[in-house]
């Protein structure tokens, strides 16, 4: 079986490490309490947003390659009772003859 990999843990381990980089950035940038709680919150949105959009892209794929690998589930299934067939009229044929 083949890997599909498509460097999602290098992409999440990057948005993970951007997002401690500006937490840390922000808490200690010389501002007032409030200007950083407020930049803070603000920040905390977008994250939630783009956190969210990645979600959704992941379980759009997820939901694809479902599907995928149960299409060729059904098809092998199919090929299975296809051949099953095939082989028990084979085996029929001399048993009844005998």
């Amino acid at each position: 079986m083949s890997c599909n990999c498509n460097g999602g843990g290098v992409v999440g381990g990057i948005v993970i490490g951007a997002v401690i980089g500006a937490a840390l950035g922000i808490l200690f940038a010389p501002k007032s309490g409030e200007e950083t709680r407020k930049e803070l919150k603000e920040k905390a949105n977008e994250w939630k947003k783009v956190g969210m959009e990645k979600a959704d892209a992941w379980k759009k794929a997820g939901m694809k390659k479902a599907q995928e690998i149960s299409e060729q589930t059904k098809s092998g299934v199919s090929e299975f009772k296809r051949r099953a067939k095939r082989v028990a009229k084979e085996i029929k044929g001399p048993v009844e003859t005998a």
